[in-house]
């Protein structure tokens, strides 16, 4: 009964991937929110894909967003307040700037869904104590949504 061994295992093995660093065509797959690590600090989470071909395509990559509050219950698809300055909105209006603010809790995460993002993709090379990872933990996130791929 090495349970507890298995799930650190299997743990291990969701950690996530690591690719070159540089620009990428992505697909938006879904969303999510989530409260991490036990703190109070709500996120937004977009899963993305890989579309260019070659060794990298199909591989899953993430962009984290900090939100206002959350609108609803925590996970897929889940509502949030976004702040009024913050990350998302710049991103959002940099891909769609013919669409107007009306409202913080109501973004329609639809146009996202069915578009493919040029993303600027970089290596996490620190934790959140601002120590190197060894090379063996370290591993890609989008840094940011430059365009729409035309």
């Amino acid at each position: 009964m090495n349970k507890p061994i298995l799930n650190l295992v299997e743990k291990i093995s969701d950690e996530p991937p690591r690719i070159p660093e540089g620009e990428y065509r992505l697909k938006m797959v879904g969303y999510s929110t989530a409260i991490p690590f036990g703190n109070k600090a709500p996120r937004l989470f977009l899963n993305f894909t890989v579309c260019d071909m070659g060794e990298c395509f199909g591989v899953p990559l993430k962009k984290f967003y900090n939100v206002a509050t959350l609108t609803t219950k925590v996970g897929k698809n889940g509502g949030c307040k976004h702040k009024p300055r913050g990350d998302f909105l710049i991103h959002y209006f940099t891909l769609f700037p013919d669409q107007r603010l009306k409202r913080l809790d109501r973004i329609p995460m639809g146009p996202l869904l069915n578009l493919i993002i040029i993303g600027s993709v970089r290596d996490v090379t620190k934790n959140s104590q601002q120590k190197e990872l060894p090379d063996q933990l370290k591993y890609s996130v989008i840094a940011k949504l430059i365009g729409v791929d035309k």
